[in-house]
């Protein structure tokens, strides 16, 4: 029944976690070649399933699609439900509004993370960029710990183990703490911005990327 957006299956997270699955075959592509691409090169003109996640604004969210074809997952403001014009323009937000992964390769997995600007409810699709690739899939939702490192004096610490380490953050609900701030340069730095500290070694190298 959750192959019409207005139809898409509600997920409740229990404890901040869910795990769906599904399958694609058979569906039938609700809007045709309706120019969804998401901010990417990929029409999404498969047969697909739909979700609805009640998300909260601030909060950071990671889904996980691990498919058995090559599939494209999207998320968008349940309220574009009626105008793939609109699911356009929310699931190309850049993890704001929604956002988009793929392709995910057969028998692989990526995670998409994203961090709403408003409360409410949220449509995952999993869809594919060709109309007779199709099938199987299971979805992972996690609700991640709210962002706390806005601050200069909240910084997360960071921890490098075997002298790397990787970040990922999103600061698109944040609020720039110090306006006009330019590290003695000619641009000033007025976006918003997370904050991570971590323990130097006088003398050693390091490069950040």
């Amino acid at each position: 029944t959750n192959t019409k957006c207005t139809n898409s299956q509600k997920v409740p997270l229990a404890s901040g976690k869910a795990t769906v699955t599904g399958d694609t075959t058979g569906c039938k592509n609700e809007f045709g070649s309706s120019n969804i691409f998401c901010g990417t090169t990929v029409d999404m003109v498969g047969p697909q399933r739909y979700y609805t996640v009640s998300m909260k604004k601030g909060n950071q969210y990671a889904l996980t699609l691990k498919p058995t074809f090559e599939a494209h997952l999207y998320v968008f403001m349940e309220s574009d439900c009626s105008d793939p014009g609109d699911i356009d323009i929310s699931c190309g937000s850049g993890g704001f509004q929604g956002g988009v992964i793929g392709p995910v390769a057969k028998g692989s997995s990526k995670t998409l993370s994203i961090t709403p600007i408003y409360d409410g409810n949220y449509v995952v699709a999993v869809d594919s960029g060709v109309s007779s690739l199709a099938g199987a899939f299971s979805l992972d939702i996690t609700e991640l710990a709210p962002i706390t490192n806005t601050t200069c004096a909240k910084a997360k610490p960071v921890a490098l183990t075997g002298s790397v380490t990787t970040i990922k953050g999103n600061t698109g609900v944040i609020k720039d703490e110090y306006p006009g701030l330019s590290c003695a340069g000619n641009v000033k730095l007025s976006g918003p911005q997370l904050y991570y500290k971590l323990s130097l070694i006088k003398g050693h190298h390091y490069m950040l990327t």
